[in-house]
């Protein structure tokens, strides 16, 4: 699956149908030689050595023609002297912002889940560790590419480890980046709003810069971290295509930059807008991972070729192929007007046409019977719900449902008993009035005591209760970005 053929410093990472090879240059540059179908073990250094060089670019390291602006970097750093976009972008202890990664060494592994992080894993897949060092600034950057042979797949993610003695600080850190030699593609992007996700926007790729991102905390219905170039002629059926998506859920960009000379720049990762790690002495950051697909045969077979691997690949087993069980949910036909009878008669009737798994929504807890209350006050409203929680599921399994429960934990009421007796738990800008969305706001999770707090309730929940199901709202996005904790760590 993984070669590296020793004489051309070529490295070929090949699935049953997909290929990607890459190339280390003799300035220990790393380069992209070719993304698509199958096509083998063949020499493909030439596709680096055949471009035409612009004489007003920089000549990188002195060396007459060789301009690094123009060749198909697998992930480049700011500067040295490619003044296109960078994937990656650091300022040193002297404040320095320039970096310059050569390559150092590699090897071939078994796939490794990402720490602290969701990852892909399959038993055949087969990784490869390129690591890249800044022998100045005491800097590595190692590129983790993985093979999975079965789904024509290939996913990567990024450590870059600050090998010093002085804090580097992160202002960019892309998880994937791949330079095309060609600008002859459309673009394709994910958006809409809530009850319309995931159409599709497909224009033109023109010079410069374009794509999607979110700068709203979370992604969402008009900002889905994917995007993809495709053929001119692409259809359903026919036509190549060059994918990438984020297996995280944050604030995300995903652009194509097409320069002056027809190159096109693809990238996805974490959002550099408002995004800062300050990385200490010997520590490691770790990127989400992003998944690569490629098609020959149209978008139906890109969308397949993703559903396959995510079946098999991301879902935990446990659950990714399990039929799923016929759900109700009360919302729509009770709100927040509800009581224990009123429930068992819809269980009941649900019950009569087949459903499985009654799920209890919004309403069930503190004081709540409209928006404007108790969020973060997780105990079940005994008054309401005629009795506890766990009599109320008895009751449930009685009829012959599974049952489900509604929540929503990052967020709290301004009216609730958690709100009044901590104000400073909530994501704000310490100096200015928190705005509210939806009456709530978002917790700042952060603190270790919110941790702890969210981690005890919702465990001592789901442990006491026969809950087999959880519907985990988001009703909000994080505004007013701020934390009074950490403001009292750093000014107090």
């Amino acid at each position: 699956m993984i070669h590296f053929q020793k004489e051309t410093q070529q490295f070929d990472l090949i699935s049953e149908n997909s290929q990607l090879s890459l190339g280390v240059l003799p300035s220990g540059h790393l380069a992209t030689y070719y993304y698509g179908e199958k096509v083998g073990t063949v020499d493909l250094s030439y596709v680096v050595k055949e471009i035409k060089r612009a004489s007003y670019m920089a000549d990188t390291d002195c060396i007459k023609d060789f301009k690094l602006e123009q060749i198909p970097l697998v992930y480049p750093a700011y500067g040295n002297p490619d003044m296109r976009t960078p994937a990656v972008q650091l300022i040193l202890a002297d404040g320095t912002r320039i970096t310059n990664l050569r390559y150092l060494d590699h090897r071939i592994s078994e796939k490794q889940p990402i720490p602290g992080l969701p990852s892909c894993q399959h038993e055949t897949a087969e990784m490869l560790t390129i690591r890249l060092v800044d022998q100045e600034n005491n800097l590595r950057v190692s590129l983790l590419i993985s093979v999975f042979p079965q789904h024509d797949v290939f996913t990567q993610n990024i450590q870059i480890e600050n090998l010093g003695s002085t804090p580097i600080t992160i202002d960019r850190c892309m998880s994937g980046s791949l330079d095309f030699l060609s600008d002859k593609y459309d673009l394709l992007t994910l958006g809409g709003a809530w009850g319309r996700e995931a159409h599709q926007n497909r224009r033109r790729l023109v010079q410069g810069f374009q794509g999607v991102d979110s700068k709203r905390g979370a992604s969402g219905h008009g900002q889905n971290p994917f995007i993809a170039l495709l053929d001119q002629e692409v259809d359903e059926n026919h036509g190549s295509i060059y994918s990438m998506n984020l297996v995280y859920s944050g604030n995300f960009l995903a652009l194509a930059d097409v320069d002056m000379h027809q190159n096109t720049r693809l990238q996805i990762g974490i959002n550099p807008f408002e995004f800062s790690w300050k990385l200490d002495a010997k520590e490691i950051f770790h990127t989400p991972e992003v998944v690569m697909v490629e098609a020959q045969q149209g978008l139906n077979q890109l969308s397949a070729r993703y559903h396959k691997f995510y079946t098999e690949c991301l879902i935990p087993k446990k659950f990714a192929k399990k039929t799923r069980p016929i759900l109700m949910n009360n919302w729509e036909a009770t709100y927040f007007d509800f009581d224990k009878e009123t429930i068992l008669a819809l269980a009941a009737e649900g019950k009569k046409l087949g459903m499985e798994l009654f799920v209890l929504d919004d309403g069930w807890f503190g004081q709540r019977n409209d928006d404007t209350s108790s969020l973060g006050d997780w105990q079940p409203n005994v008054e309401k719900l005629g009795g506890t929680l766990e009599q109320l599921i008895a009751a449930i399994n009685q009829i012959g449902m599974a049952f489900g429960l509604w929540i929503e934990p990052e967020m709290v009421s301004p009216n609730s008993r958690l709100y009044q007796k901590h104000p400073d738990w909530i994501i704000r800008v310490t100096n200015q009035e928190p705005q509210q969305v939806r009456h709530q706001y978002v917790l700042d999770l952060s603190r270790k005591e919110v941790q702890d707090y969210l981690i005890t309730t919702l465990t001592n929940l789901l442990t006491e209760n026969n809950i087999s199901y959880i519907k985990w709202d988001m009703n909000r996005n994080i505004t007013d970005s701020g934390s009074f904790y950490l403001y009292l760590r750093v000014y107090i």
